[in-house]
């Protein structure tokens, strides 16, 4: 199936219970340890499919461990980064409610440069306090494209995190300042 990503075609196999999740498991973690460019991403996205939780540690470990030429390395399916594709895929199956987790999602979200994921990812799972310590270097330059509406859905969230969003979007362009009004006002 040279058309498919091996990603891909697992996954069917999986769905269609052809093929045992378990297996997925254990080729996605081979696949991770990989020096070639392709195999690592294709095993990131097979961890997607495995949804067992030890991948995501194995995930932390390829992005802590790798040699910074091969996270900078293109994936041959996707427009971007191997590093980008390890911690978009990281993001998914990572439990970011975990505090720990998320200081390390949103360091490499940040590191990576992925700023509407890691703005997601902050307002979603954040508490107030990391609201406060990671939101206002991350709008300085505006809000990311696709993020906005992430902010006013997490104005729900309760007081505190109100109170930290309002604050750390204060110093927000003029033109963000008038669609966050626009928006926490709907």
């Amino acid at each position: 199936m040279p058309q498919l990503s091996p990603s891909r075609w697992v996954g069917d196999l999986v769905r269609n219970r052809a093929l045992d999740r378990e297996l997925v498991v254990g080729l996605a973690a081979g696949l991770l340890r990989s020096s070639h460019p392709g195999v690592v991403c294709e095993g990131a996205r097979l961890a997607i499919i495995a949804e067992h939780p030890g991948l995501s540690e194995m995930i932390k470990m390829v992005l802590d461990t790798s040699d910074v030429g091969l996270l900078l390395s293109m994936d041959p399916y996707k427009d971007r980064s191997v590093e980008d594709t390890l911690n978009l895929v990281w993001l998914e199956v990572a439990d970011a409610g975990d505090p720990v987790t998320r200081q390390h999602l949103l360091a490499g979200l940040r590191n990576a440069g992925l700023a509407a994921h890691e703005l997601r990812t902050l307002v979603i799972s954040g508490t107030g306090a990391e609201i406060r310590l990671w939101l206002p270097g991350l709008v300085k330059d505006g809000i990311p494209s696709g993020a906005a509406t992430a902010l006013a859905g997490a104005m729900t969230r309760g007081p505190d995190i109100r109170e930290a969003l309002m604050e750390s979007l204060d110093e927000l362009p003029s033109a963000d300042k008038k669609l966050m009004g626009d928006l926490f006002s709907d």
